[in-house]
């Protein structure tokens, strides 16, 4: 995760994402409901390791765990609506998804969140 958190600050997002994908291109399996709760959990306990550990490195992090083995992820951006405020301007939210599992930034009213952007594997197995 550390290694996402650093391409984050350092590099814009499309160039993350494209490092991403190209990282794992290449056989594709169907998801895997375990697999997923494996990757939550080994994600879970790195974020609570490492400081600064938000929902888009936590989502990019799973995402590589879980293409690297094959398995189809779907990363997805969004934004709540609502007044923005001072403290909070824009309620934006990343999570990940695969086999079924929320893998990474399950919140309560997950649903309220607009999709912005989805990546990752689709249906008919294209990257988006």
């Amino acid at each position: 995760m550390l290694g996402v958190q650093v391409g984050l600050r350092t590099m814009p997002f499309p160039r993350v994402r494209r490092f991403v994908d190209r990282l794992t291109r290449g056989r594709r399996a169907d998801s895997d409901a375990t697999a997923a709760r494996a990757v939550r959990r080994a994600v879970d306990r790195a974020a609570r390791t490492l400081p600064g550990s938000a929902c888009l490195a936590q989502a990019l992090t799973a995402e590589l765990l879980l293409r690297g083995d094959g398995y189809e992820a779907r990363l997805s951006l969004g934004v709540a609506p609502g007044a923005p405020t001072e403290r909070l301007p824009l309620d934006a939210h990343a999570w990940l998804e695969s086999g079924g599992v929320v893998v990474t930034g399950e919140v309560e009213h997950l649903d309220a969140y607009r999709t912005l952007a989805v990546f990752g594997t689709s249906v008919d197995g294209e990257i988006h």
